[in-house]
């Protein structure tokens, strides 16, 4: 008798929660049908303020047949109702990772890359929810949606960093003195942020050599490193036609 689409399953990890050590080794408990067997129901402090909830399951076979096991696929096969709730899938070679571990994959699909061809315009401050760059007028801004990071004390010990997302910019020009009386100009671009500031960033004072302070917070650009593709899913917010 072949493996019969009732027999492929999906077995619960060791922690099925939402804490640094969720996630682990697979359990002989299957996850049934039923709904929100997964995931915790929506609570409204959570539509109102946003969470990420991470599971980790494992597909297995609970046959007695001894035909041969060609692997799987693993599909959304319904969206969530919700237009404010989208589901994402990964996969990752590691049988007993946790949940930290599994964070990090998500927060990684983006990796640092060169110096971003400007500075922080003097120092920034924890909560703030723009930041200014100086960099040289044909120098092109960030765009909207695109993903810096901030460093800290980069190379330290202490080094800390920041993925920041702008979702709006602006730039104007402005006419600066140098040391010796001369003048000349420079674009200072304001980007805001998805997400506040975490850290205080010192920054850098206007220069006509466009040079940071080397004790001042590094900005970045990044690239997407080409890894294991993440999955994601979410309903469309209307019905919308299809035309020829």
């Amino acid at each position: 008798m072949p493996i019969l689409s009732g027999d492929v399953v999906l077995l619960a990890s060791a922690v099925m929660a939402d804490v640094a050590e969720g996630g682990g080794a697979p359990t002989g408990t299957v996850i049934s049908d039923a709904e929100n067997a997964l995931f915790p129901d929506i609570s409204e402090l959570d539509r109102a303020g946003g969470r990420v909830n991470l599971r980790k399951t494992f597909v297995a076979i609970r046959s007695d047949d001894t035909d041969t096991y060609f692997g799987s696929n693993v599909i959304v096969a319904q969206p969530p109702t919700d237009a404010n709730t989208a589901v994402t899938l990964f996969a990752r070679d590691a049988t007993f990772d946790t949940r930290s571990e599994a964070q990090s994959r998500v927060e990684a699909y983006l990796n640092k890359g060169p110096l971003w061809p400007g500075y922080l315009y003097e120092g920034h401050i924890t909560g703030q929810r723009v930041v200014q760059l100086f960099q040289r007028p044909s120098e092109a801004p960030p765009t909207v949606g695109q993903t810096l990071v901030l460093v800290k004390d980069e190379g330290l010990s202490t080094q800390v960093e920041q993925y920041i997302r702008a979702i709006t910019v602006s730039s104007v020009t402005r006419t600066f003195t140098a040391g010796d009386g001369s003048e000349y100009q420079a674009a200072i671009v304001s980007v805001f942020l998805s997400d506040a500031l975490r850290f205080d960033c010192p920054g850098s004072p206007a220069s006509e050599t466009f040079a940071r302070l080397s004790t001042a917070a590094a900005v970045r650009d990044t690239w997407w490193p080409m890894r294991a593709p993440t999955l994601g899913c979410r309903p469309w917010p209307s019905r919308s036609a299809w035309g020829r």
